[in-house]
């Protein structure tokens, strides 16, 4: 099978440098609105602690400030 140069470029557009890209948008690090962040909650032991159905509050997670890490 014959192809045409470059697969339908000519001698003249394959010598062209490429056309340089379009400069990519850096995004934030951190969101405009930070969240708080969820941790799940741990007892005395280091396992998990389970939410109790009978309260409204879900003990299983908790929030953390963002400066504590």
């Amino acid at each position: 099978m014959n192809f045409p140069i470059g697969y339908g470029m000519n001698a003249e557009q394959l010598q062209q440098e490429p056309a340089a890209e379009p400069e990519r948008q850096e995004t934030p690090a951190e969101p405009a609105c930070p969240m708080p962040k969820r941790k799940r909650a741990r007892v005395k032991g280091g396992k998990f602690a389970a939410d109790d159905p009978a309260t409204e509050k879900n003990e299983a997670w908790t929030e953390s400030s963002n400066s504590e890490a």
